[in-house]
């Protein structure tokens, strides 16, 4: 029998397990709710200047920035500068 997985984003219900597939045999969900929720919390952070930790590369990095996600070396999330890589 293969296994199988079923992710659930944006449901807000305390428990996802109802919409469960038979074939299913685990589950990963995340009830961070929809775009008002979303806004509503980019607005929060925004007005009281929480700000996440990234770290900027260049698109030419991708490459070593994959081997660092492969090895678990990365503190901070990867933001690709599109802007400054193609100057």
């Amino acid at each position: 029998m293969s296994s199988a997985k079923e992710d659930c984003l944006g449901y807000a219900a305390r428990d996802p397990s109802g919409f469960l597939s038979p074939f299913t045999n685990s589950a990963a969900g995340s009830a961070a709710g929809g775009t008002k929720d979303t806004r509503e919390m980019l607005d929060f952070c925004a007005a009281n200047k929480i700000y996440p930790e990234i770290e900027i590369i260049p698109i030419q990095y991708v490459n070593e920035a994959i081997e660092r996600l492969i090895k678990s070396d990365v503190k901070y999330r990867f933001v690709i500068d599109i802007e400054s890589s193609l100057k």
